[in-house]
């Protein structure tokens, strides 16, 4: 594989790895929101 490649393709699986991470991130709030708003709601 040409080093033009191999580091586009590193570059791009570094973005979505962050992307992944912060989907996770937001995720694990909403859920927090979410029962928080579930204990009001009692």
């Amino acid at each position: 594989m040409s080093e033009v490649l191999k580091n586009t393709l590193d570059f791009l699986a570094n973005r979505l790895a962050k992307s992944i991470c912060k989907l996770e991130l937001a995720q694990l709030k909403l859920q927090k929101i979410l029962s928080m708003l579930e204990k009001i709601e009692r």
